[in-house]
């Protein structure tokens, strides 16, 4: 903990020659950031630790899936509406399942980004790096 949390260049910046790495560490006064930091660190690894026993149980037959994950749980289906509700570029289409409408409109980013790459083409190609076919670009950007 010294390490990550104590300025130091050299290992006498951390404990002198005199002192143990214990009383070094219990000297330190770490701030309540620290603190919380150091103890959330093994959180990611109980987590690893959890799964790793649930696939271990699985293949031992010893357990099965969630009863939320089942095929026929309503959870699933319930989600499947939700997100198919949320959809906005839906297009209604009557009686037919609604497909997915790709909008040909660009947005505001979507057009900067478009102009800063027809510039950088622009560039290369004034500057002779490449040649550029202008029928593949948009009237109002001609070359």
């Amino acid at each position: 903990m010294l390490t990550l949390f104590k300025p130091w260049r050299t290992g006498l910046d951390l404990k002198c020659t005199e002192n143990t790495w214990d009383n070094a560490l219990k000297k330190f006064i770490f701030s309540d950031r620290q603190n919380s930091i150091m103890a959330n660190m093994n959180i990611q690894y109980e987590f690893l630790d959890a799964r790793d026993d649930f696939h271990a149980q699985m293949k031992k037959g010893e357990t099965g899936m969630p009863s939320w994950m089942e095929d026929n749980s309503t959870l699933w289906n319930n989600l499947e509406q939700t997100i198919a509700e949320d959809c906005l570029d839906m297009v209604d289409t009557g009686d037919v399942i609604p497909d997915i409408y790709i909008s040909t409109v660009m947005g505001k980013s979507q057009l900067r980004m478009q102009a800063k790459m027809f510039s950088i083409r622009r560039t290369l190609t004034d500057a002779g790096w490449i040649i550029c076919n202008t029928t593949l670009l948009p009237s109002d950007l001609q070359i």
